[in-house]
């Protein structure tokens, strides 16, 4: 999710398929055919702004052949150019789409306006935008859990820095050039804290990192911050902390993910049976000036849920 909050709105990656394609966790429906495609939404929560047009809207999408293959993961939006940079997890491979987002009309509508498919961008997953044309990728991994399940679990669990940031750069919105500017851990959610610093999360270490964005785009470590429990997505809001929303115990969620598809593979007609497990996580708060915020009696609790899920 996005916000958008000059607006009083928020922006929704949604994918029901998720449960049979799933290209982080390692779910891959043989087929493909019944997998529901994602959408994307908007969500106008400020009913002042919004008297007429408050609720939940789906995108409209214009202008996109691969719709029926759509599994959304990492979005982003440039407000100003009204860019939005969406991950999507297609069938054929991982590629970055570009859409103009109009979130004035009744009916919000996102016009496709370019696919980006590069050796670079291999397993995506979170996506923050210098301006209109120039942003970051997380590649969560090296090794892609459905060409080799072992190999990426290894990667998962040892906190190898084979996962890396890509820098992208879009010429004229017909063409665009990537190359990885540094390397680490299962990066995850990404998110700029101002023009010169970004902050990543490192999901198997437990940590986020911050970076500085040198003049030629590449970045250098300036800070590592140890947190309670694995950082999945991270926001940077207009009070100045950085919201961080914990991940799931893997194991956990792993034995969950199996369980409901075959769950679901057992009754396809019945879907509400199969959703009745959960996978609780936490959400944090850091600040430059206080550090973590979070309090004594709850830390114990955080380590308590890693290590037993």
């Amino acid at each position: 999710m996005v916000m958008i909050e000059k607006q009083g709105a928020a922006i929704l990656s949604c994918d029901p398929g998720r449960d049979q394609w799933n290209t982080v966790l390692g779910t891959f429906s043989k087929n493909q055919s019944t997998v529901r495609s994602g959408g994307l939404y908007l969500y106008r929560y400020d009913v002042r702004k919004h008297p007429s047009a408050h609720g939940l809207f789906r995108i409209e999408l214009e202008n996109f052949a691969d719709e029926s293959k759509f599994h959304p993961l990492g979005i982003e939006f440039h407000e100003t150019s009204s860019t939005l940079i969406v991950v999507n997890h297609h069938f054929a491979g991982a590629r970055i789409e570009i859409f103009n987002l109009d979130t004035t009309s009744d009916q919000p509508v996102a016009r496709h306006t370019m696919t980006i498919i590069d050796p670079l961008i291999k397993t995506p997953n979170s996506v923050s935008a210098l301006n209109e044309h120039e942003f970051f990728v997380s590649n969560d991994h090296y090794f892609r859990i459905e060409k080799d399940r072992v190999l990426a679990k290894v990667e998962t669990y040892g906190a190898i820095p084979l996962g890396n940031i890509v820098y992208v750069h879009l010429h004229n919105g017909t063409s665009a050039s990537v190359r990885s500017v540094v390397k680490m851990p299962y990066p995850n959610g990404i998110t700029l804290l101002n023009a010169s610093m970004l902050a990543v999360a490192a999901t198997s270490s437990c940590q986020f990192q911050l970076y500085t964005i040198r003049s030629d785009k590449t970045l250098e470590l300036t800070e590592t911050v140890r947190v309670p429990m694995m950082p999945d997505n991270i926001s940077f809001d207009q009070k100045g902390k950085l919201l961080i929303s914990g991940h799931p115990h893997p194991p956990t969620l792993g034995r969950m993910v199996k369980e409901r598809t075959q769950c679901l593979e057992r009754l396809p007609d019945d879907v509400s049976e199969c959703h009745t497990m959960s996978a609780p996580s936490w959400v944090i708060e850091w600040t430059e000036a206080d550090g973590l915020l979070v309090s004594s009696d709850q830390v114990p609790h955080l380590y308590e849920t890693m290590r037993t899920g």
